[in-house]
């Protein structure tokens, strides 16, 4: 996934083609993505900003599956289940986060699962013009 993402019309982000604004602004025109609003507007404006994927490893799961666990012990064994797994000490967490973040980063990368969704946090606009110039637009 790149690093950078950028959008004409300031909602939809694309992955953008460059590690500059210079760069991915020239890859755009190139790409003929900026051919409407040079045709009907003479310019266009550009966001580009840096792209936050989605992380899903480092998750607190671990406290559902001992919830789930302790559940179904009570659902068997009553009120004599009520304190199954409540003696787990932090090292017995902490081995089971470790665990099952191995297993879910091998799961993903068995089924080949990817996010290729983001997020971006702050943008520049850059105003560009039919002729190929442009420049940072300042916000207020």
């Amino acid at each position: 996934m790149s690093k950078y993402a950028f959008s004409i019309d300031g909602e939809r982000y694309y992955s953008a083609t460059g590690e500059v604004p210079e760069e991915i602004i020239k890859n755009i025109i190139n790409d003929g993505e900026l051919e409407y609003n040079f045709k009907n507007e003479g310019f266009a404006n550009v966001y580009i900003g840096e792209q936050y994927g989605y992380n899903d490893n480092g998750s607190d799961c671990y406290d559902v599956i001992l919830d789930h666990f302790s559940e179904a012990a009570y659902e068997h064994g009553g009120e004599y289940a009520e304190d199954y797994l409540s003696s787990v000490s932090k090292e017995g967490e902490k081995y089971l986060k470790e665990q099952l973040d191995k297993i879910w980063k091998e799961f993903k990368k068995i089924g080949n699962i990817e996010a290729t969704f983001f997020n971006i946090q702050s943008y520049k606009i850059f105003r560009v013009e039919i002729v190929g110039s442009f420049e940072e637009i300042m916000e207020d």
